[in-house]
């Protein structure tokens, strides 16, 4: 029991006979607390900017879909050749351009099987050069006898 008391005393006597923490233990707690904060912190923006893009994504999906009924609606057999699509050059009844894409570039090139058609369309993000998300489709008019 003398032992532990001594121990006590000298523990005291070291830190000035005040109780609490000394300035090292807060450094190191603040130290480690900052680099925790800051990983989480670095996370969150990437998931913030990943969320951002998958937005895009879906958005410049459902823009070709809505392109490729579009097409339907026009009848398949007219539609031919190349084109680019800008939010300019949108036009009743077409769908518009989302705006977070500077283009649409629309291809439409017959197959070796007849009546069938392939469609490309390829977005590009506004800013950028490479292409951000591309779509490759076939198509027929369906005519019955």
């Amino acid at each position: 029991m003398a032992s532990l008391n001594a121990a006590k005393v000298i523990r005291r006597a070291w830190r000035g006979g005040q109780q609490g923490f000394t300035l090292l233990e807060v450094m190191v707690g603040m130290l480690l607390l900052s680099a925790i904060v800051i990983m989480l912190s670095q996370g969150y923006m990437a998931a913030i900017s990943r969320a951002g893009e998958i937005g895009d994504h879906s958005t410049g999906a459902a823009w070709m879909q809505a392109m490729v009924d579009h097409l339907r609606n026009t009848g398949y057999s007219g539609v031919n050749g190349s084109w680019t699509e800008t939010a300019a050059t949108c036009t009743s009844p077409e769908p518009c351009l989302p705006g977070v894409f500077s283009r649409a570039e629309i291809e439409v090139v017959g197959t070796a099987v007849p009546l069938l058609k392939q469609v490309n369309i390829t977005l590009f993000r506004k800013g950028g050069t490479a292409p951000f998300l591309a779509l490759s489709t076939y198509f027929t008019d369906i005519r019955f006898p």
